[in-house]
């Protein structure tokens, strides 16, 4: 009966009644973007923030406008923790489009950003990019997903990427 739900434009709810009432999890972060939600196995939750259109220009009157809102990375709540916390090594993302963990490993948690594909093998605390090349490095990374038989997808830079080894490896698809 434990739900979770975020919005562009509203932050993160909870709900613990199969969702007849929600109640805001950071109301003093009400202006978060909340792209993505995920749990790991053990009950620990994710939510990533900033939308993934998000680009700031000028306009020829001098006014800065933007085509989203930018996010403050990943917070995580561990599964017997009461409150999120943000976790600082994702900061510097302002746009994450999707969470994944992994079903055999609560500690490997993997996204994606605007900045390619990031991985995780501490829960969290550190990041570190799997991809190596010029694609690697440049790609923005739209969308990630873990297949039944424990692959990983992804798209990077307008290229399918797949991952056979838990994340260590990519190989391009298409």
């Amino acid at each position: 009966s434990e739900m979770y739900a975020g919005g562009v434009s509203g932050g993160l709810f909870y709900s613990n009644n199969g969702g007849l009432s929600w109640t805001e999890v950071n109301p003093e972060q009400e202006n978060l973007a909340v792209m993505t939600i995920a749990f790991s196995k053990d009950g620990d939750v994710y939510y990533g923030t900033g939308e993934g259109l998000y680009n700031t220009w000028t306009t020829g009157y001098g006014a800065s406008t933007s085509s989203g809102f930018p996010g403050a990375g990943v917070f995580k709540k561990g599964a017997n923790e009461s409150q999120f916390t943000q976790l600082s090594a994702t900061t510097g993302f302002p746009s994450i489009g999707a969470i994944v963990t992994d079903p055999n490993d609560n500690n490997k948690v993997f996204m994606a950003t605007s900045s390619g594909i990031r991985r995780s093998t501490d829960g969290g605390t550190t990041w570190s990019n799997p991809v190596t090349g010029t694609i690697g490095s440049n790609g923005t990374c739209w969308d990630i997903h873990m297949d039944a038989g424990g692959s990983l997808w992804a798209t990077l830079g307008g290229r399918t990427m797949q991952s056979t080894d838990g994340g260590a490896n990519w190989t391009e698809i298409s």
